[in-house]
């Protein structure tokens, strides 16, 4: 198997498993990345197609993680606490469907989390 196809492969399923753990379909995932089912359909079988980084930006954007964690890249200047914040706003992905309000408030509690863990750090 050409490097090519397995980094496609590791690409689709990283992106399946991902939309999966959100319990999200590909239409949805489809829709919030603002790209065609089409795509993520041809995306998510692999087949050796490697998305543009634009189209991978979108759905790492729209999965609320870092491309590297669709690509497999290792990253090297990700703290343990970027990583579980990263896991937080995952799971609460759906802040996003709260009115603009309470959106705010919700991030200004979060800023005020993140400044208290870096005191203790």
């Amino acid at each position: 198997m050409t490097r090519q196809r397995l980094q496609a492969d590791l690409i689709s399923n990283n992106i399946k498993s991902l939309r999966e753990s959100l319990g999200w379909n590909q239409s949805k995932l489809a829709t919030t990345a603002q790209i065609s089912g089409a795509a993520l359909s041809v995306i998510e079988k692999g087949e050796g197609r490697i998305p543009t980084m634009i189209v991978l930006q979108k759905l790492a954007d729209a999965l609320k993680v870092p491309v590297s964690e669709i690509t497999g890249e290792e990253t090297q200047d990700r703290s343990e606490q970027d990583i579980k914040y990263t896991e937080f706003y995952r799971k609460f992905g759906e802040i996003a469907n709260l009115p603009k309000s309470d959106q705010e408030i919700f991030e200004k509690m979060l800023d005020r989390l993140k400044e208290s863990s870096r005191k203790d750090e």
